[in-house]
């Protein structure tokens, strides 16, 4: 009984975060659009353009912004590309094992009170934990 007590509570805990997160998610939602709104104003400025017709002359049209090249498209291509390439390594590079041991001993060089504290604490839990499913046996 006492196994089902407990992992009732530690479910009914998970729930409760559970049901907070999305609380909050909904909340989020609710104050901001989420309407693609660079497409709205895309499909606002088409429907202002006129069309041309076919008897106007080439050079009476005047363009929003000059066409860029072949090679400054590439240019911006590549450099996307290779940015996007450097984000994947980062990434890859933060998800390794040894990136986390980095980070956990430079946050305990930051404060190594406090990890001590929270080692020292949870040893003493530990052992109390260990000491009642003992005499738990027992009974």
């Amino acid at each position: 009984m006492a196994g089902f007590m407990g992992l009732a509570i530690i479910g009914l805990i998970a729930g409760g975060i559970g049901c907070a997160f999305i609380a909050e998610a909904i909340k989020c939602f609710s104050h901001e659009s989420v309407a693609p709104e660079k497409t709205l104003e895309t499909l606002k400025d088409l429907k202002e353009i006129k069309p041309t017709t076919a008897r106007e002359p080439e050079a009476a049209r005047t363009p929003t912004e000059p066409k860029r090249s072949s090679d400054e498209i590439h240019a911006n291509v590549v450099a996307t590309e290779q940015m996007m390439g450097e984000t994947v390594q980062e990434i890859g590079r933060r998800l390794t094992p040894h990136y986390a041991n980095q980070q956990f001993r430079r946050k305990f060089q930051e404060h190594p009170y406090r990890w001590n504290l929270i080692a020292i604490g949870t040893g003493f839990v530990s052992a109390l934990w260990v000491k009642r499913r003992m005499n738990h046996a027992r009974a």
